[in-house]
């Protein structure tokens, strides 16, 4: 899971939240999303190095979670939505989404090759 949500923000930190700002969408919504990844990836770095049998674990998976679920529906609901309305989303390179999938596959394969390198 923590690969999936690396691979996530990456891909939304690399390429779509500049081009969300170059198309002029409200800078202070894209802060808080930055922000938002900042405490998701400081609270899962801190279970990668608990025992999930420490008393403490659940609840900070939960707040992770929650976390989680919170940005999604702010981008969906905000991003996404303001997007939609703004006469200029013609600024967004009309690729987007096949230069995330291009990221997120080249990301993975990074991945992998650590945790093959890891292993051997």
């Amino acid at each position: 899971m923590s690969t999936e949500l690396t691979v996530h923000t990456t891909m939304e930190e690399e390429l779509f939240y500049p081009a969300m700002r170059d198309a002029g969408i409200d800078d202070e919504v894209l802060t808080e999303a930055d922000e938002e990844h900042h405490v998701v990836e400081t609270i899962m770095s801190e279970l990668e190095g608990m025992d999930p049998d420490d008393e403490n674990y659940d609840a900070k998976f939960k707040v992770m979670a929650e976390n989680v679920e919170h940005h999604i529906g702010e981008e969906e609901k905000e991003m996404l939505t303001k997007m939609e309305k703004k006469s200029n989303a013609d600024k967004l390179p009309e690729d987007l989404g096949e230069l995330i999938m291009m990221r997120k596959e080249e990301l993975m394969a990074e991945h992998a090759m650590l945790v093959k390198g890891s292993s051997s």
